[in-house]
């Protein structure tokens, strides 16, 4: 099928009700697939280990190179696997699935039926188990003895996304213990981490000019969807208090956050993600999961706050701040609460324990300043786990003492 008719069968379609379905997901992986296919064969080995992060071999590679000098490779998208689903985007090498490419915008990751040992699938790790038979298979198949050298050893599932996070099991290592991607390779990235990418190996004046000019449009459609930045610019935290309700990027921002700091103690399943307009916080909050009644209500939260005149935290200074919190569903409930130790800096706001920064401690750049802010979350998490533990003890002996 060429190109513009592939492009055409993903214009915005029914479900069948009033929902209409977006064509972007697939469009981008039709854009994708005309920009590989447009590569050569030293292009394409340079920039599958790139995306990769370095776990493709150097003998895979010279692998790709060997089959694109003997045209054996096809990119194809969505691939049949009859009991598998529809992988966005499959690369085979003499017809051998080995690459393959799931490709997100905003859309989770769909669930599948329980395991026999009642793990939890979804179609990463469908799609996975898939790739290995298939792959295995080709390498095992007589038809293919004499032309191994064209053939990567190794299968590789990689996941695209933008706004879309990352399933946490997704970035084990291959041999981890109950790891449900069959030991196959997985990198996950950001589709503007693919167009960079895609610019870097395209750029050279040796390889294809068809190339290089797919790659450059690729980058300016993305810029004209935004996709070029997943965090907040400095002008949007500026403005946020404006347009709260409607920026994603602090959503996305914020489900960092939380990743940094989910070690903090054992929650109840459910993650409320809310903006509280009056107290000026736009915020992540899990309830702890206590056997111990006098931790009833309490929640640990991730917050981007804007303090406002007469609000809760009124006594914090103007600039805007990033936020980790270990608080009572009713305000003042730990309002007594005076043990903990100086060192630790906490703010206190209505009983609430509060650790805070100012964001313009952090760097300018929005990618430097996320990975800056998750990193400082993953370090000051302990403090709240100290906190926590804390007030626990403190509350139980003055119970017990009650008693």
């Amino acid at each position: 099928m060429r190109f513009f008719s592939a492009l055409y069968m993903y214009k915005q379609r029914s479900t069948g009700g009033d929902k209409l379905i977006g064509p972007l997901e697939d469009y981008l992986t039709e854009c994708m697939a005309e920009c590989l296919r447009a590569l050569n064969g030293e292009e394409l080995a340079e920039l599958l280990k790139d995306l990769s992060g370095g776990k493709i071999s150097e003998a895979d590679r010279n692998a790709v190179i060997a089959c694109a000098d003997q045209k054996g490779i096809s990119v194809k998208t969505q691939w049949f696997t009859e009991n598998h689903g529809r992988p966005d985007l499959l690369i085979r090498f003499n017809g051998v699935p080995t690459y393959l490419f799931e490709n997100k915008v905003g859309h989770h990751v769909a669930q599948r039926e329980p395991s026999e040992t009642g793990e939890c699938l979804n179609q990463l790790h469908a799609y996975a188990k898939w790739l290995k038979d298939e792959h295995k298979g080709g390498l095992e198949s007589p038809k293919h003895s004499g032309n191994l050298d064209q053939l990567p050893a190794e299968p590789h599932l990689f996941f695209v996304t933008h706004w879309t996070p990352v399933p946490g099991d997704f970035n084990e290592s291959a041999s981890a213990e109950k790891c449900l991607y069959e030991e196959v390779q997985r990198s996950s990235l950001r589709w503007w981490d693919l167009c960079k990418k895609l610019q870097d190996v395209t750029k050279e004046t040796r390889g294809n000019p068809v190339a290089r000019y797919l790659a450059q449009n690729f980058k300016g459609f993305l810029e004209g969807l935004n996709m070029d930045i997943d965090y907040p610019t400095q002008s949007s935290f500026s403005a946020l208090d404006l347009y709260i309700n409607q920026d994603r990027k602090f959503d996305h921002l914020l489900n960092g956050m939380w990743e940094s700091a989910k070690d903090i103690a054992n929650f109840s399943p459910i993650k409320y993600s809310e903006i509280d307009s009056a107290n000026g916080e736009i915020y992540i909050r899990r309830y702890l999961q206590s056997a111990d009644s006098v931790m009833k209500g309490a929640f640990v939260a991730v917050s981007i706050i804007i303090p406002r005149p007469d609000s809760k935290f009124d006594s914090l200074t103007k600039d805007i701040k990033i936020c980790l919190s270990f608080g009572h569903m009713d305000p003042g409930t730990f309002n007594s609460i005076k043990e903990i130790p100086k060192e630790l800096n906490v703010i206190r706001a209505q009983g609430d324990f509060l650790i805070c920064k100012d964001l313009s401690e952090f760097s300018m750049d929005p990618d430097k300043r996320a990975e800056e802010i998750f990193s400082w979350v993953k370090t000051n998490a302990s403090k709240l786990t100290t906190i926590i533990d804390i007030t626990a003890k403190v509350l139980a002996d003055r119970n017990h003492l009650a008693e």
